[in-house]
Formats: structure tokens, C-alpha cells, sequence
């Protein structure tokens, strides 16, 4: 039997990077596996029920290209070119699969502008609600307005709306007329971390 991408070689090294005593860290591995999962299911790249092969197609679009930014969201170049190096042993017989592998490690490993990026310009708001997604749980997305909303909890909220070369973010907090304190409390706070 064939090597399958996701199951023999991206969760066991994903298993191994990322400490999951962390909760945080839950949340990127399950992000990252979803999205990849999801991949496996759109380009049929699976061992059971799709053809190898077609993993040559997923590695040469735009889709590994967001894939590695998410990856690079989180310090996690490194994890993904090591995906990439246990597949091309896997599949060294597979000369489609092995020269597309290649190439991306060579990308990966040469570009280094963005290697290990905490920041990279979202192209959508897909791309930003995803990103969203691998740290808050409550994420409203309401498309008349091209505005998503994140709860923070506490009663705070944040909207943000991405426009063509930036991205607003207005932060709310709901308070009742007795919360003076807490709101005396969240302005120093907010002071605090722009000055």
C-alpha cells in the first residue's frame, strides 16, 4: 500500500511540532489539519478512495500558497518544509509528485523575505476569517457590510472590516450604566498597550 500524505506524514510530524499541553496550540493543529483535510477532499490527493497523484495538482496552486502563509502565521515554516521532506521520500518513485515536492522546498527553503512572517497581507476576507478562526471561536461574518465581527468576551467585541490596502479594526465594549470602574479599568488598559 501507498503512503498517504495526510495520515502517514503530515499528522505524525504536526504531532510532533506542535505541543498540545498548550490550548493554543490545540487550536493551530486542529486549524491546520482541517484546512489541510479539507485540501485532501477538494483534490482527491487521498490514498483511500482518490489517486496520489493528484497531489502534484494541490502542491502547484494557490491553495499550498495559503497553506504556507497560515503555516508562516504561526513560526511553523520549518514543520511544513519538514512535511515536505518526508514526502518526497514516500513518493521518490512517483516522478510527477517528487519534482512538484521538490520544487516547493526549494521555494521554501530560498525565500526568505517571509520566512517565519507573524503578519502578511490578507488578500480576502476568507483568508481573514480563517485566520481568525485558529484563535477566537465566535466569528460573525456579515457580507452586506464586508465585515467580520469577533467576540472577545468580558462584553467586548471587535468589528473589523478589510478595505482595499488596509484593514480597520474598531474594538467595542458593551457596558451597563454601573460599570464605570470596568470601563476606567479598559481605557488604562488599552493606554497601556499604545503607549
Amino acid at each position: 500500500m501507498s503512503v498517504d500524505f495526510v495520515r502517514h506524514i503530515v499528522n505524525p510530524i504536526l504531532s510532533r511540532v506542535i505541543d498540545v499541553k498548550k490550548g493554543e496550540h490545540v487550536k493551530i493543529l486542529d486549524e491546520i489539519r482541517r484546512i489541510i483535510s479539507d485540501y485532501e477532499e477538494k483534490y482527491g490527493f487521498s490514498i483511500y478512495g482518490g489517486e496520489v497523484d493528484k497531489l502534484v495538482d494541490f502542491l502547484i496552486s494557490s491553495d499550498f500558497d495559503y497553506l504556507v502563509k497560515v503555516f508562516d502565521t504561526y513560526g511553523l515554516r520549518d514543520a511544513l518544509v519538514d512535511i515536505l521532506e518526508e514526502a518526497l521520500e514516500a513518493y521518490r518513485s512517483h516522478g510527477e509528485i517528487s519534482k512538484a515536492i521538490e520544487s516547493r522546498i526549494i521555494m521554501l527553503k530560498n525565500n526568505k523575505g517571509i520566512r517565519r512572517s507573524k503578519d502578511y497581507q490578507v488578500q480576502s476576507i476568507d483568508e481573514l476569517i480563517a485566520s481568525l478562526k485558529l484563535k477566537y471561536s465566535n466569528i460573525e461574518f456579515n457580507p452586506s457590510r464586508k465585515e467580520v465581527r469577533v467576540e472577545l468576551g468580558e462584553g467586548r467585541f471587535a468589528k473589523i472590516k478589510l478595505y482595499r490596502r488596509k484593514i480597520a479594526v474598531n474594538m467595542v465594549i458593551e457596558l451597563k450604566e454601573d460599570d464605570i470602574g470596568l470601563l476606567n479599568k479598559e481605557l488604562q488598559r488599552i493606554l497601556e498597550c499604545s503607549g
